[in-house]
């Protein structure tokens, strides 16, 4: 009779374990998502007037095109914002980071094609993400006060990653857009975010370091 109620009694803990497993899963996220919205509290600017002054600016790039060939706002969006800094002389060298498929060669050109000297871009090749572009801003480019330019989910992860790692960093909103992928990216965030909480949880370093980069204002 027991081995009867055997594959029961393992289908049940199984499906026990799963229950746990995601109700963890899905505390951690809101838990996380909350800290990191808490973190950047009143560090994120969406007027130009109303940012405080930095040296140094560290654009997130992104893909110029999707993969249906259409061109991405948010990457459009986010060249904007950077020029419109420059020209309020809010920020004086750009740090582009993300190099994955060409995108900070791309970001350069643009913002060169907008009148912002090619001596006052540095492209960071090692930041591979968002993760390892705010532990390199200090650790290889020796900037502790920054602003972040990107959009608004971005840049509270971005702040969240900064202050772990002892940095004192700001973030200027770039325009959002509607539609797809806007929602694509939203769910992307949601992945990183959570990905986030194991990260920190391991102290996991970036990819790559290498050596102190000086930076000539």
């Amino acid at each position: 009779m027991k081995r009867k109620h055997r594959p029961f009694l393992l289908k049940h803990k199984t499906i026990t374990g799963i229950m746990v497993l995601s109700t963890l899963l899905v505390i951690v996220v809101f838990f996380n998502h909350y800290s990191i919205q808490k973190s950047a509290q009143n560090l994120i600017y969406s007027k130009i007037e109303d940012v405080p002054h930095r040296k140094t600016a560290v654009l997130l790039g992104m893909e110029k095109k999707f993969k249906n060939g259409r061109i991405n706002r948010f990457y459009i969006n986010r060249i904007d914002a950077t020029v419109n800094l420059y020209n309020a002389k809010k920020i004086d060298v750009i740090i582009v980071s993300r190099n994955q498929g060409n995108v900070i060669d791309y970001v350069k050109k643009d913002l060169v094609k907008r009148g912002i000297p090619k001596s006052k871009i540095i492209l960071d090749y090692a930041g591979l993400r968002t993760y390892d572009s705010m532990y390199r801003m200090y650790k290889v480019y020796g900037q502790r006060k920054f602003i972040v330019i990107a959009q608004h989910k971005q840049n509270e992860r971005a702040i969240y990653i900064a202050k772990k790692n002892g940095l004192n960093a700001i973030a200027f909103n770039a325009a959002e857009y509607s539609g797809y992928n806007y929602f694509r990216l939203n769910m992307i965030e949601k992945i990183e975010r959570t990905r986030l909480f194991f990260e920190f949880l391991v102290k996991k370093k970036p990819k790559y370091s290498g050596e102190k980069v000086i930076i000539k204002f």
